[in-house]
């Protein structure tokens, strides 16, 4: 990680990415490997438990893509405080 980021507990919305100062807009925040898997082999209960922190990556090979890092746990804040871009390449996620 290139920022001194934390996770914090925010009631009813879950946990949270944070950092300990202010981030210019564009900077690197974070890249973080993603962990491929085949969302077929997942059973139901599985998918449910999980579905709020992966996302699909290769949708025609049912490939699903778990981010490892704080990757899973960035806020989907409305409008965003951060981007994030697929590096189909280098199988990561990288947020600015």
């Amino acid at each position: 990680m290139i920022m001194p980021l934390y996770i914090k507990e925010i009631p009813v919305k879950g946990r949270a990415v944070f950092c300990n100062c202010d981030i210019k807009e564009g900077r690197l925040i974070e890249i973080c490997p993603l962990l491929l898997f085949k969302g077929a082999g997942l059973g139901r209960q599985m998918l449910l438990e999980i579905e709020n922190y992966c996302f699909a990556f290769n949708a025609e090979k049912d490939l699903m893509a778990l981010a490892l890092g704080f990757g899973s746990l960035y806020n989907h804040a409305c409008p965003a405080n951060a981007q994030h871009n697929v590096d189909y390449e280098k199988h990561s996620l990288v947020i600015t």
